[in-house]
């Protein structure tokens, strides 16, 4: 293979493992976090959540993170808790569509509107918004920690927190960068 065809071919391949990975989205955004006076909802109406993202809650000692089911999430209660963190920062990895509900299970603290209610959709590309037919790329699975059982011994905690940052999407870019390398193994 040339030198020019080999760049060309790592470049394209580090373009499609970031692809891969997902966006990383911080709860609240730039302004706010997982607390009583960011506006949670409008927050998360400002973004779309796809599977392979993730959402980082960073939060004082004094709050904490739990995901319940939408019964729970209603009635502020933590009875049913699916996992539950405190230790600041929570990286919550959204592997497939649906609805998630996380809430702050301090007294009082759900009440005053410390909850979450997002919507995952799935990572396809619609064939409505592009006339084009493009083949499929392969699935990929996210790097993601083994849950460990949490300080209460009955709910599983979350993975550690890993530092990164997001941003903005491309939902085409995976398709360009495919046809990209796909010219360069087959023109040089």
């Amino acid at each position: 293979m040339k030198m020019p065809s080999l760049l060309l071919t790592v470049a394209v391949s580090a373009i499609l493992f970031r692809c891969s990975l997902g966006a990383i989205y911080t709860v609240g955004g730039s302004r706010g976090g997982w607390d009583e006076s960011t506006d949670l909802e409008g927050w998360v109406k400002s973004i779309k959540l796809l599977a392979g993202d993730k959402l980082v809650f960073h939060y004082s000692k004094s709050h904490d993170l739990v995901e319940v089911p939408k019964t729970d999430y209603d009635a502020c209660e933590t009875t049913n808790a699916i996992i539950t963190d405190n230790s600041g920062k929570s990286v919550v990895p959204l592997t497939k569509p649906g609805k998630r509900y996380f809430i702050c299970g301090v007294p009082g603290h759900c009440a005053s509107g410390m909850k979450l209610e997002v919507t995952v959709f799935a990572a396809t590309h619609s064939a409505a918004s592009s006339p084009v037919t493009l083949p499929a790329l392969p699935p990929t699975t996210l790097p993601s920690g083994t849950p460990v059982t949490g300080a209460g011994g009955s709910s599983p905690s979350l993975p550690p927190a890993q530092p990164s940052s997001a941003g903005p999407r491309s939902s085409l870019m995976p398709f360009v960068a495919y046809f990209i390398f796909a010219f360069a193994m087959f023109a040089f």
